[in-house]
């Protein structure tokens, strides 16, 4: 999939649907992590947002949730079609909200 950035989005939501289905991908995520960020450097600007929000949905199942809040930030922050904004703008409150449920469990850890 190399040198797709349609491709490796594509394989990325696979991803993302099997976890949710309870399919083990940590062994994975990380290979296809790397795979974004590659395709992101050489990406024209109407794949960015696609990549960003790639990488922000499949960050998530690595409970890194700060991190994909960052990543579909930038996903909104590169994308220059406000309907593309408009329908990345509920995930980002999404994550952000489970980005903020983690920081209260940390907290009650310590506890």
């Amino acid at each position: 999939v190399k040198g797709s950035a349609q491709g490796v989005a594509q394989f990325a939501y696979w991803m993302f649907g099997a976890s949710q289905q309870g399919a083990d991908i940590s062994k994975i995520v990380m290979p296809v992590l790397t795979g974004l960020k590659d395709e992101l450097e050489e990406a024209d600007e109407e794949e960015k947002p696609l990549l960003y929000n790639a990488a922000a949905v499949l960050t998530s199942t690595t409970g890194d949730f700060d991190m994909a809040v960052r990543l579909q930030q930038a996903a909104i922050d590169v994308s220059v079609d406000p309907r593309q904004k408009k329908r990345m703008a509920p995930l980002l409150k999404e994550l952000k909200e489970q980005a903020a449920d983690q920081g209260k469990d940390k907290e009650n850890a310590k506890k």
